[in-house]
């Protein structure tokens, strides 16, 4: 969604920097200093101004992704606050930026923190609050897996369906009119926080997708690769991750069998292709 009250001219140059795994965005004017990082194994020293430098990413309950361009910001708040962040990309001029608001499911784990999502180029950078990050405290991290997924009940099975390959060997059905399409996943913006299972958000059409990954929601290991499949669950965009797409499938046995979260079906190859039901695997979606 677009649309949003015009940035202040104080509040348009933002300050680009990279941290906790993703690229964000904070009002240049809400930064006093951008100072050098701590001497290595001196992580918390204080900096020239005496405050006591803490890890962003740390914070968001990330691990750092530290290199040579490792900066702290001095947050202009009373009292100041300094961060250290991984890397300042520059300052960029946010005023014809296209802006988004956080899909419905993101909006509650990221809280006040995040103001949106910003097109800077090609790429998606999450904008900050400012007075949020000089009040931010440690967060938990996000849990490690569904809390139990319900035993599906058997349903008939679609007439048609989209079959693809969430993980290995892993073949997912879904009926055809919720597939809105099949896209190439490429340059997603992580969101600290995000639900589980989330691997970014996707710039898609003058919006955000949110991209999961099934195995990740279950518990498993990440499923992997560079496809996405765009459903409507109850009126909300979703991307599940995909491998491959195997087609258009017809042609299923008319008793499929229970299973946790949905129900299997066999088509008419033998193949057994899982159904999720969405609003169990989505609770958050409509």
């Amino acid at each position: 969604m677009q649309g949003e009250k015009p940035l202040t001219k104080a509040q348009r140059l933002a300050l680009v920097f990279r941290g906790a795994g993703t690229r964000w965005a904070l009002p240049a004017s809400s930064v006093l200093e951008v100072a050098p990082p701590p001497e290595p194994g001196q992580q918390g020293a204080a900096t020239r101004r005496g405050l006591v430098t803490e890890d962003f990413s740390g914070l968001l309950g990330k691990r750092a992704q530290r290199g040579l361009g490792a900066v702290t910001l001095v947050l202009d708040h009373a009292p100041p606050r300094a961060l250290l962040v991984d890397a300042v990309e520059g300052v960029s001029d946010l005023a014809t930026a296209p802006f988004f608001h956080l899909p419905a499911a993101l909006q509650a784990p990221a809280g006040a923190l995040i103001r949106g999502a910003v097109l800077l180029g090609s790429g998606l950078v999450l904008e900050l609050v400012p007075q949020k990050l000089a009040e931010l405290q440690p967060c938990r991290p996000p849990k490690a897996a569904l809390d139990g997924l319900p035993e599906g009940k058997p349903t008939s099975p679609p007439v048609r369906a989209l079959v693809f390959e969430a993980g290995e060997g892993e073949l997912v059905g879904t009926a055809l009119p919720l597939v809105t399409g099949v896209l190439r996943v490429a340059g997603l913006c992580p969101v600290p926080q995000a639900p589980l299972g989330h691997l970014g958000l996707l710039h898609h059409e003058r919006s955000l997708l949110p991209i999961y990954d099934l195995g990740l929601l279950s518990g498993r290991a990440r499923g992997g690769g560079d496809l996405a499949v765009a459903l409507d669950i109850a009126g909300s965009a979703v991307g599940v991750a995909a491998r491959r797409v195997i087609g258009v499938v017809e042609g299923f046995a008319d008793r499929p069998e229970p299973a946790p979260g949905g129900q299997v079906c066999t088509d008419g190859d033998g193949r057994a292709i899982f159904f999720p039901a969405w609003d169990a695997w989505f609770p958050g979606a409509g």
